[in-house]
């Protein structure tokens, strides 16, 4: 008999979700960055608001090095501010914007939200596709977690983004490119400037990369930019819901992963 696996994994939806945890987390130390393409204007114009590194790749990328909770700098304080009493003692739930929750496009296409937004005196419009079930999805875990958009995009975009997408208030917290750790050409949303304890904060982020220095705090999502047939939000829910009571998320995590590579082991040994 296969040993029993992590005390709250029985109401999770395991295989599916856990082998892309490990597949993305894998990918996060051995792939290049990935740098935004801009091949035409509208492209172009849109990566200065909302791309995650510049155009060119690094050569040769190497990751920084995964780091955990460390005191601040005297002169620099946290991200965020101290927890508001009806948060307290609730975990952080740090979502990525782009290609996580949303798509956002200059080029005119079949969306749900329409945004004006500046480049200097110039007026650009933003459309903007939500991703299927981030309505619901904000909904559900913001009676359970304090909520932080972190995003490497900017405040110009990201700001008149969120306050059509979060009219109800359920994210407390946005944090913008400028609150990033900028590293060779892109940005790494560094957890341990947050001001909450590491074994307290979850991220959601489809880039590798962004969670580099903390992956063991990191849940992985697949890019998205239109399939209409996507559940990977609602997928999510049920992990999320469970992991709001557990003590330590990082070793919640590992055991997560431990116990999916034990039953792809079983698996091969009783195929073989």
């Amino acid at each position: 008999m296969a040993e029993a696996g992590p005390a709250c994994s029985e109401s999770f939806a395991w295989t599916a979700r856990c082998k892309s945890i490990a597949d993305f987390r894998s990918a996060a130390f051995t792939a290049p960055w990935e740098a935004g393409q801009a091949n035409s204007a509208a492209l172009a114009k849109m990566a200065k608001l909302v791309t995650q590194a510049d155009e060119t790749p690094a050569p040769a990328w190497v990751p920084p090095q995964p780091s955990r909770q460390r005191p601040l700098p005297q002169s620099r304080l946290p991200l965020l501010p101290p927890q508001e009493p009806n948060f307290r003692g609730k975990k952080t739930l740090v979502l990525d914007l782009d290609e996580t929750l949303v798509h956002s496009s200059f080029t005119p296409v079949t969306c749900d939200l329409v945004l004006s937004v500046f480049l200097g005196t110039e007026e650009h419009k933003v459309y903007v596709r939500k991703r299927p079930g981030v309505d619901e999805f904000l909904k559900a875990v913001a009676k359970l977690y304090e909520v932080a958009i972190f995003t490497a995009s900017t405040s110009l975009y990201a700001n008149a983004l969120l306050d059509v997408l979060d009219q109800r208030g359920w994210i407390q917290h946005r944090l913008f490119r400028e609150a990033c750790t900028r590293y060779k050409e892109g940005y790494v949303k560094d957890l341990s400037l947050l001001g909450r304890n590491l074994n307290d904060v979850i991220i959601v982020d489809n880039m590798p990369v962004c969670y580099a220095l903390q992956p063991e705090n990191a849940i992985p999502i697949r890019t998205w930019k239109h399939d209409p047939e996507d559940t990977e939000l609602m997928d999510l829910l049920p992990i999320l819901l469970s992991l709001a009571h557990v003590e330590e998320i990082p070793r919640m995590l590992k055991e997560i992963l431990a116990y999916e590579a034990s039953e792809d082991d079983a698996d091969e040994a009783g195929a073989g």
